[in-house]
């Protein structure tokens, strides 16, 4: 197979995450998760744009169906509505939507989300240990329900991260960066039963964690590999079964998505920051890696 990995923009992120392709825009969106900002990237004009949102981390940018210029995004320790146009620099509105409190003890901080195959957004949350950190098996996973609140679908996790859905087997797969491991569970009606590992990093001897991921039309993952400059492929159908390896020029790849007219080009998202005391001198842009001769499934936006 030959692919061809291109860098899109010149503008670094501390923390790209959660790239996002809008079918109807033909563009890609993303975060900065340290950078407090959300960006869109145009592969048609070239146009890039970053807007600051506020003084907290933002982990998630998704569009709202129906909604023009309206966005679900992971803030802080909230679920906002964000109303930006992606063309300006400056934001429109930010309204708190669901709000985990946090204590003196417990200071939640969502990560990764999405939507589901019904559109109802589903997003991880950890706990930052004092000093650096997470605090073990804290962290959950949540769904945010028609009246704006709430609802655990799993806990026991340290650092909850990517998500993806096969809908013709109803299956989802959720990730643990922490642990290095790849959860399967049976979905169902907006409910998730008997998690089982299905894919181990230590196994394969991989030194980065997982961190985002998305599905392509064959029902094999893609996996971001921060840490050591790797995307991997694997089939969740045959446990531990890694099915090929590409080499980022960058040390810490932190999440991709299909996008393109035709689900074919694989965007990636990529950190400048420095993980587990590892240096990232080079990192921060945003990739397409095209010619991997697959093509991905158009993401859900979420209704509200």
């Amino acid at each position: 197979m030959s692919f061809k990995i291109e860098q899109i923009n010149d503008e670094k992120c501390q923390l790209g995450e959660s790239p996002f392709w809008d079918e109807k825009s033909q563009t890609l969106y993303f975060v900065d998760i340290f950078g407090k900002s959300v960006q869109r990237y145009s592969p048609r004009t070239k146009d890039y744009v970053r807007a600051v949102v506020g003084e907290k981390n933002v982990s998630f940018i998704i569009p709202v169906e129906g909604q023009d210029n309206t966005f679900v995004i992971g803030y802080g320790n909230e679920v906002a509505k964000l109303v930006w146009d992606g063309v300006s620099d400056k934001i429109d509105s930010l309204e708190t939507i669901a709000e985990l409190k946090n204590t003196s003890e417990r200071s939640h901080r969502f990560n990764d989300g999405k939507a589901d195959p019904n559109g109802q957004l589903w997003a991880g949350v950890f706990i930052p240990k004092v000093g650096g950190g997470f605090t073990p098996n804290a962290g959950s996973l949540y769904a945010l329900t028609s009246n704006n609140t709430l609802k655990t679908l799993t806990t026991d996790m340290t650092l909850s991260n990517g998500l993806a859905w096969n809908e013709s087997i109803n299956k989802f797969y959720f990730i643990d960066s922490a642990a290095g491991e790849i959860y399967q569970f049976d979905y169902k009606d907006n409910e998730i039963s008997n998690r089982e590992v299905i894919f181990k990093f230590s196994h394969f001897n991989i030194k980065g964690d997982p961190d985002g991921m998305t599905i392509d039309t064959n029902g094999n993952l893609w996996i971001a590999s921060i840490g050591d400059s790797k995307i991997i492929q694997i089939d969740p159908k045959k446990p531990n079964t890694l099915l090929q390896t590409i080499e980022m020029p960058v040390k810490q790849v932190t999440c991709v998505v299909f996008g393109g007219p035709n689900y074919e080009d694989l965007y990636v998202t990529t950190a400048s920051i420095s993980v587990r005391n590892a240096p990232a001198p080079e990192g921060g842009w945003t990739y397409k890696i095209t010619g991997l001769g697959v093509k991905g499934l158009p993401p859900k936006r979420v209704k509200l």
